[in-house]
């Protein structure tokens, strides 16, 4: 394995151990020590990183001359998946915080 390959698998080790995180943190009860800003920001950020990587590896392997290949089939769909779990992983800590409360609650004061 090259240097390149190895710090490149060090740094999405990393970013596998702070999604983990961020998903646990976002749906158990210590997870509301830390800012919300900061775990729904990480969990946005997860959304769209896994929006891109899975679309752009499904037009690519659209655009290719083989027949349907296994990627397609099989692992692109997986980070499309991802993608839809962390938004509605992030629209459901936004509903169920103290802070979607608050909007809520305003809202009905001002009808």
């Amino acid at each position: 394995m090259s240097e390149v390959l190895f710090i490149i698998n060090l740094v999405a080790i990393a970013l596998y151990i702070i999604a983990a995180f961020t998903a646990l943190a976002l749906v158990q009860t210590w997870g509301r020590r830390f800012p919300s800003w900061l775990l729904l920001t990480s969990a946005w950020g997860a959304c769209v990183v896994l929006g891109l990587r899975g679309g752009a590896g499904i037009i690519q392997s659209l655009l290719e001359a083989e027949p349907l290949s296994l990627l397609l089939i099989i692992v692109e769909p997986f980070f499309l998946l991802g993608c839809i779990l962390y938004g509605l992983l992030a629209f459901l800590y936004i509903y169920t915080s103290n802070n979607g409360r608050k909007i809520k609650q305003n809202e009905i004061n001002m009808r």
